[in-house]
Order: C-alpha cells, then structure tokens, then sequence
C-alpha cells in the first residue's frame, strides 16, 4: 500500500459538491486530492490524481444515493492507508476497521457501488463502499 504524505483533508460540503455530482444534499463532507505517485509535481501541467471523499447521508437521501450509484452488486471490501483513515473517516469508524492481514491497510467493509454517475469531467469513479449513514468514494483523475 502507497503511503500518502502531506495529505490536506478539507471539511466542506460546498467543496464536495464542486467535485462530484450530487444526487441530493449531504449533511457532512470531507475530501483529500493527492497525487497518484507520491512526490509527482504538476508544475508543467496535471498530474494524476486520486479524490477521496466521505459523505454523511441522510437516511430519506439514500434512495436518491441508491439509484445513482447503481445496486449493490455484493459485499464490498476497498482497503484505505491508515494514514488517510485517520485524516479522512470518522473516528468511529477508523476504530471499527481492521488492518489487511496483507498489509494493504485498513478494511473498509459494506455494500459496495461504482460512483461513476457522480463523476465529473476531472474524475473517474473508482470505488465506494457504504458504512452506516457515510459513503466512502474514490476517484481518479482522467
């Protein structure tokens, strides 16, 4: 698993949406932009990116959520650095997610979605896993 250095997680709702599509309102937001090879400079032009977002969701919302993100196919399982868990997630959930015996990092488990129809022209959706009243995304840049 890349460790992730100098990550600059922002606590904004408005930020999110300027980064996403948004089927309905969140009540909470937190995103991270870092580079897809650590240390990479964007000086002379973009750089690869990954967009890690968590979103509190009202439960009236998750229909919403639910058809824009395409069913749950199955139980999903999406590994996240333990330095990001800790700067990004919700300290209940960091306390509840265990470390890959393989060293990939922290389990992040629940249903599982594909985020594309929440992308943006800047980014791809890769992933997004469901725990409780949250959503973890990730996106990559195109």
């Amino acid at each position: 698993m890349k460790k992730e250095t100098g990550i600059t997680v922002h606590s904004d709702t408005a930020g999110v949406a300027k980064l996403m599509r948004l089927p309905t309102a969140i009540l909470e937001g937190r995103f991270a932009e870092v580079a897809a090879v650590p240390g990479a400079r964007d000086d002379f032009g973009p750089a690869d990116k990954r967009l890690f977002v968590v979103a509190r969701i009202a439960e009236s919302d998750w229909p919403a959520w639910e058809k824009a993100l395409s069913e749950p196919a199955a139980p999903g399982t999406y590994y996240l650095s333990e330095n990001m868990a800790a700067k990004l997630l919700p300290a209940d959930w960091v306390e509840s997610m265990v470390p890959d015996e393989h060293g990939r990092g922290l389990r992040l488990d629940g249903p599982a979605y594909l985020p594309d129809s929440l992308a943006t022209s800047w980014y791809a959706g890769v992933a997004a896993v469901k725990w409780r009243d949250w959503l973890f995304m990730e996106f990559s840049s195109r």
